[in-house]
């Protein structure tokens, strides 16, 4: 036995309606399709975010892990970075 659950919403912001007309207008979508392709992109858009975030924090920690701790916390001085770059 199927069974549809139909959930209802409706606009009650004046700045959304006029989006969403906007939206339609433009794109020759109806209501609902608009609503629902606006959503998909914003949902990408966060799962995208989540994503870089994630990797973000994996190369803070590789980065980390690879400073020396006499480095942590400051800028190294310029004969730091030459010894480093190997400069004379």
């Amino acid at each position: 036995m199927l069974r549809c659950d139909m959930r209802q919403f409706s606009v009650k912001n004046d700045t959304a309606a006029e989006l969403l007309e906007q939206v339609t207008a433009f794109t020759g979508q109806g209501k609902t399709e608009a609503i629902i392709h606006a959503l998909e992109l914003y949902r990408e858009k966060l799962m995208a975010s989540a994503e870089v975030e994630a990797a973000l924090g994996t190369i803070r920690q590789k980065v980390h892990a690879s400073i020396k701790p006499e480095y942590m916390g400051r800028a190294p001085s310029k004969a730091e970075i030459e010894t480093e770059l190997g400069m004379p």
